[in-house]
C-alpha cells in the first residue's frame, strides 16, 4: 500500500488508544447519524434496491453512466456524489474471499482503481471492519496525490452480491465543494443501512 498521508490526530490519550486496540473489528461506525430519507418517484424499476433516497439528493439518469454503476446519487447543488456499484466476483476470487474476508476484497478494490486511474492514488485510511445489524462491512479511504479530499469506500455483501458504495466531494469550476465530510459520510451510511435491509 502507498504511504498514509491523511491528516489524522497523531497523539492519542491512553484510554482512546486502548479502545482502538481492543475494539478494531466489528466496531460501531462513527457516522451513524440519522438522515431524512424520501421516496423518489423518478427512480426506475431497476432501482428497487433503493426506492428512498436522502433528502437533498437526486438520482442521476443518463445513458453515459457506466453499466457497472447501479445508482448514482448527486447532491442537489452538484457538490457531492454517492455511487453504488456491484462488484463482480469470479469463482476463484470467491474462494479467496471466503478464506481472507472483506479486507482482501478492499485490497482488490483499491488495486483496480489505482490501475485504471490516470493519476497516482494512495490509501489514506486503511481498511477497517464495522458491523451493521450483525453483518460486516469494510471502509477505506483513498485519494489522488494532488487533491485534499478523499473518497470513502464501503464494501458489503447483501443477497449473495458484493457491492461498493463510494462517496466523494465534487469540484464545481474554481469553487470547492462545500458539503462537510461528516455530513457526506452520514448520508452515505444512511444509504448503506437502507440497501443492507434487503
Amino acid at each position: 500500500m502507498k504511504t498514509n498521508n491523511c491528516s489524522y490526530v497523531r497523539n492519542f490519550i491512553p484510554v482512546l488508544l486502548l479502545f482502538f486496540i481492543f475494539g478494531c473489528s466489528g466496531s460501531k461506525y462513527p457516522y451513524d447519524i440519522p438522515v431524512k430519507m424520501q421516496f423518489d418517484s423518478f427512480i426506475r424499476d431497476s432501482h428497487k434496491i433503493l426506492p428512498e433516497i436522502p433528502e437533498g439528493w437526486f438520482v442521476a439518469e443518463d445513458e453515459s453512466i457506466p453499466n457497472n454503476i447501479s445508482i448514482l446519487l448527486l447532491e442537489n447543488h452538484y457538490r457531492a456524489a454517492i455511487i453504488l456499484s456491484e462488484i463482480k466476483i469470479s469463482k476463484n476470487a470467491n474462494e479467496v474471499l471466503r478464506k481472507y474476508g472483506l479486507k482482501e476484497l478492499a485490497a482488490i478494490s483499491f488495486e483496480m482503481k489505482d490501475e485504471n486511474s490516470k493519476d497516482s492514488l494512495f490509501i489514506c485510511k486503511e481498511p477497517e471492519i464495522y458491523e451493521i445489524r450483525d453483518s460486516e462491512f469494510i471502509a477505506y479511504d483513498y485519494k489522488k496525490i494532488a487533491e485534499n479530499d478523499s473518497v470513502r469506500v464501503l464494501i458489503f455483501k447483501t443477497t449473495d452480491t458484493y457491492f461498493e458504495l463510494s462517496s466523494l466531494n465534487l469540484n464545481s469550476g474554481k469553487h470547492k465543494a462545500s458539503v462537510s465530510r461528516d455530513s457526506l459520510l452520514s448520508v452515505q451510511y444512511s444509504v448503506l443501512r437502507y440497501v443492507m435491509k434487503k
